[in-house]
């Protein structure tokens, strides 16, 4: 009885240094997924995309919804528009893109 107490008790133990550091490592990929999707958009200003995306867009292609809502909610090649970003993020999240309607959520909790 007494070695399935220590069993538990090392259970625990594992757990509870385990689900921290599985947390960490999330976040940190999360993290790593940003740092290259700002680095994407970055490279696609540079490049005259803002333009290419807004046709797109208007096309109806949710990706490009999406890069083109990233772009300005955070000025990136374009000026700085919240509201033109969230209306983007939202005509994506309505076709399906899980990421904007992410960040659509996010967008309108901060206004």
């Amino acid at each position: 009885m007494k070695l399935l107490h220590n069993q538990r008790k090392l259970t625990i133990i594992a757990m509870t240094l385990t689900i921290p550091l599985f947390l960490l490592s999330c976040s940190e990929e999360a993290e790593e997924k940003e740092i290259h999707h700002v680095e994407s958009i970055i490279a696609k200003t540079a490049n005259n995309v803002p333009e290419k995306l807004q046709r797109e867009a208007q096309e109806g292609n949710i990706e490009a919804q999406y890069e083109l809502a990233y772009m300005y909610e955070n000025g990136l090649g374009v000026p700085k528009d919240e509201s033109k970003a969230l209306e983007l993020y939202q005509a994506a999240a309505g076709d399906g893109h899980v990421a904007a309607q992410s960040a659509a959520d996010a967008l309108s909790k901060r206004n």
